[in-house]
């Protein structure tokens, strides 16, 4: 699209001619021989020696870059490439579509793990609460099991100790247990 203007602008350039006016001969033209005159006064056709009639310019030069058939040449130029830039922009066109797609695609990929990932952070905090609460259940647990076995210990000790004694008359009981603060 940007060499349009370009081509208009050299399109522009070559129908105007930069050549100084040839000056017109007062030479006597055939009669019977139409004369045209261009715009600026200057004859159109002029008979060679030959006889035969060449198109000259306006400024009264041959005319190889205004003719119609350079300028029909330089028209279609512009149709076949304005056609290649149509299809260009079409298939550029579907490449961001495709890309627009993906993007949105990859977009609610990223929204969905964002999602898991919150979700996941959740559950291992939860774990890890429950984890806490599972040992400090664990350590009571083991505390108390402790002092099970200790005045299990304890009373083993004492019935040992009263088994060992001559004297059955002598029972006592055990020493009411201390705690230990």
């Amino acid at each position: 699209m940007k060499s349009l203007p370009l081509f208009l602008s050299l399109l522009v350039a070559s129908c105007v001619s930069r050549a100084p006016k040839q000056e017109v001969s007062a030479q006597a033209q055939p009669v019977g021989t139409p004369v045209l005159y261009g715009r600026d006064g200057a004859p159109v056709w002029t008979s060679e020696a030959g006889g035969t009639q060449v198109r000259k310019g306006p400024t009264g030069e041959a005319i190889a870059d205004g003719s119609r058939v350079y300028l029909l040449e330089l028209y279609q130029q512009v149709i076949d490439e304005k056609e290649r830039l149509g299809i260009e922009v079409k298939s550029l066109t579907a490449s961001l579509e495709r890309l627009q797609a993906d993007l949105k695609s990859n977009t609610e990929k990223l929204e969905q793990s964002a999602a898991e990932s919150a979700r996941l952070q959740g559950e291992l905090e939860r774990s890890r609460q429950e984890n806490l609460e599972l040992a400090g259940r664990l350590v009571t647990a083991q505390i108390r099991r402790l002092e099970a076995e200790k005045l299990l210990l304890e009373y083993k000790i004492e019935a040992a100790r009263l088994a060992a004694q001559p004297n059955p008359d002598a029972i006592t009981k055990p020493a009411p247990r201390q705690e230990n603060p």
